[in-house]
């Protein structure tokens, strides 16, 4: 390449709007001249056109960010994320490439930015060997009696990816592409876990993080308000610890709320009384009891709340 043209690409101001710009030439270059922030901008132009994205060339300028001396500073966060969906909607997305893309920029497909690591959620779901090694990444064994250990920068990255990806996870293991909630495939996936976590010494954390997952199985087919394979699954005896996870997962669900007095918690605290007569009666009693747990957490926040002096 002529300096002249290497200087070019090295300076240039990036405004990618005219009508005649040549887009994946310009992204190419200004990547090949260390400038993968500016690369980014053309894919938003790109998308304004309603031009498809080119899944090799998007995944190496996302690489090429992440090699950025600045690291995430000043990044375009909003043309970062939309190229990412632009990824997981193509089907010539090599997986093992979006697998990588999704776990580097974890924190930024946290929901609230409008995009989720799907590819992520979904290898979760299906593969427990996956599973357990994030538990492993983010939790530290109860077998593990050896001094803690100052972690290098990429163990904290990893255990924080690990740690974030778990607790924000909605996919729950027996989804599928049709809608219709495979409660073999559960069941399947849960013997692995026990097997795998058990030897490893996670088996607790792993059943704390299921239970919370759960929360997120659709009705079954005969109209149960949950699928009746996950709920016999968390109202088995040995799973204590997912009941405290879904237990966890429902009260959180409860999300942003304005103060009533008390007068919606003890509205809250009445249904989830009569889910717990609903589950009684289906004979899922141990589940039955999680959710008397949780209409006494709520009638306990009724009184709570009703003897504040005012909402403030």
């Amino acid at each position: 390449m002529r300096d002249d043209e290497s200087q070019y690409w090295s300076k240039t101001s990036v405004l990618p709007y005219g009508d005649d710009q040549n887009l994946e030439m310009a992204i190419d270059r200004l990547v090949e001249h260390g400038r993968a922030r500016e690369a980014i901008i053309c894919f938003e132009q790109m998308r304004y056109k309603k031009k498809k994205l080119n899944s090799q060339q998007a995944i190496r300028v996302l690489l090429a960010l992440l090699q950025s001396p600045q690291g995430f500073h000043d990044l375009d966060f909003h043309a970062i994320i939309e190229v990412i969906k632009e990824l997981q909607n193509d089907l010539d997305t090599n997986p093992d490439d979006l697998f990588h893309i999704e776990w580097a920029f974890l924190p930024l497909l946290d929901g609230f930015h409008g995009a989720s690591p799907l590819l992520l959620e979904k290898r979760l779901a299906e593969d427990p060997v996956f599973f357990c090694e994030v538990i492993r990444t983010a939790f530290r064994s109860k077998k593990d009696d050896r001094p803690v250990e100052e972690p290098t920068e990429q163990q904290k990255l990893n255990g924080a990816n690990a740690y974030r990806l778990i607790h924000n996870w909605k996919t729950p293991p027996g989804s599928q592409k049709d809608g219709i909630y495979n409660g073999d495939a559960l069941t399947a996936w849960i013997e692995n876990v026990n097997e795998i976590c058990r030897e490893s010494g996670h088996l607790e954390v792993a059943h704390t993080m299921i239970g919370q997952v759960l929360f997120n199985t659709p009705p079954d087919t005969d109209g149960f308000w949950m699928n009746r394979t996950a709920a016999n699954v968390l109202n088995a005896k040995d799973a204590e610890k997912m009941r405290d996870g879904f237990q966890t997962a429902m009260i959180a669900s409860r999300g942003v709320y304005t103060c009533t007095g008390g007068e919606e918690e003890r509205r809250l605290s009445e249904e989830y009384h009569m889910r717990a007569e609903e589950v009684d009666a289906q004979k899922f009693h141990r589940l039955a009891e999680t959710f008397r747990d949780i209409s006494a957490f709520y009638k306990r926040e009724a009184e709570r709340e009703a003897s504040r002096d005012k909402c403030s």
